[in-house]
């Protein structure tokens, strides 16, 4: 049993590009007591988080950050190995691990009295360059339009 457990989710593959994708859990929630995502504590937090990853993770080459979110880019090079050997399941639960760790340990410097956050992961693998460039204009069009509709929703809060 134990083997279809760790064979179940498989390995990346060391020839092909993958981004691990960490995102806020229950973030609006936890946010309530912040002026929402544009207190300004939090643009503070999730740089000098993602700093840290960069010397937690081997081969991550580029970070994207938006709202609660950070995507992480790895390249395909043909002398180097995924993090955590590649293990799907490792990689997915311990950069989430790394990056609540991290991002509540900094946040204690500037709100000692707020509840933890915490964050999941996801690993996603493409078949090619032009694959990476489409995911990561499709995450910066998505905080575009994030973007618009927080700002509609505030116009039309302040005109009621």
């Amino acid at each position: 049993m134990l083997n279809r457990a760790q064979t179940a989710l498989g390995r990346l593959d060391p020839r092909k590009p993958f981004v691990i994708r960490v995102d806020g859990g229950t973030f609006p929630r936890w946010t309530e007591n912040f002026e929402g995502f544009f207190d300004i504590r939090l643009p503070k937090l999730f740089p000098e988080t993602t700093r840290n990853l960069f010397w937690e993770l081997d081969n991550l080459r580029f970070a994207y950050g938006q709202s609660d979110e950070v995507s992480l880019f790895f390249p395909l090079h043909p002398n180097s190995q995924p993090p955590f050997g590649g293990k799907v399941y490792k990689v997915i639960s311990l950069s989430a691990s790394i990056f609540t760790a991290t991002f509540n340990s900094i946040l204690s410097n500037y709100l000692l009295e707020k509840e933890q956050a915490n964050f999941d992961s996801r690993v996603i693998q493409f078949d090619s360059s032009r694959d990476v460039l489409d995911y990561f204009l499709w995450r910066w069009r998505d905080v575009a339009r994030n973007s618009k509709n927080s700002l509609t929703r505030i116009l039309l809060h302040w005109r009621t």
